[in-house]
């Protein structure tokens, strides 16, 4: 028979190597809204991170590719259960991405003019749970409500982020012109509509981090 023989070995961290990097990454979804066929998700790509963005950056860079802000609005998940009592009615179940849709909209001052050479990027962001059907609801619900021209382009991207709490999502939508030459790197992303608010802050992700994507 064959005998194993014991070896000293170096205690396993998490945070190195291949299992540290998909703790750390951003896996992003990517696909199309439209208002008669409703939300398809179609790519999937990796990043290594995300990155902050100061205000300024992200003024300075949307004046200048000609995009701007509709509307953003974060959710927060919430199951409260009637309990022993059976109560129907008592049930109540709210999904964060769908709240968050449901208070982008609210947050409106007044109905934004998109044209229809302009394409509406709606800019999902969660924890490692957030759930691409909810977030497919989330993007019809808000399709409906922007009152959109016909012929507008409506993508999403919707990214799960281990550093962001499982149960609270947001999300940015904003009108971009595809105005982004000579720009790269978080720049270009936002000025291809990009954005994403983390804790009050502005944030995106960069070509140049991307680690694996699939079509």
């Amino acid at each position: 028979s064959i005998k194993g023989k014991a070896v000293s070995a170096t205690p396993f961290d998490e945070n190195e190597g291949g299992v540290g990097l998909a703790k750390r990454s951003a896996i992003k979804i990517t696909g199309v809204s439209a208002t008669e066929k409703g939300s398809t998700a179609q790519d999937l790509v990796r990043y290594e991170r995300m990155q902050e963005i100061e205000k300024s950056s992200v003024i300075s860079v949307m004046e200048k590719s000609e995009c701007y802000l509709v509307c953003s609005g974060s959710g927060k998940e919430l199951y409260q259960d009637p309990g022993k009592s059976g109560d129907v009615d008592g049930k109540v179940i709210k999904l964060a991405p769908i709240e968050a849709a449901k208070n982008a909209l609210s947050s409106m001052a007044s109905a934004v003019a998109v044209s229809e050479e302009q394409t509406v990027m709606m800019n999902f962001l969660g924890g490692d749970e957030l759930i691409i059907g909810e977030v497919l609801e989330a993007c019809d619900l808000l399709v409906g409500g922007l009152d959109l021209p016909a012929k507008t382009k409506v993508k999403f991207n919707s990214i799960s982020f281990d550093e962001i709490a499982e149960d609270v999502c947001s999300v940015v939508v904003v009108a971009a012109g595809g105005k982004a030459a000579g720009m790269d790197g978080v720049e270009e992303s936002v000025a291809m509509g990009e954005l994403y608010v983390r804790d009050g802050k502005w944030t995106t992700v960069a070509e140049g981090d991307i680690t694996t994507a699939t079509n």
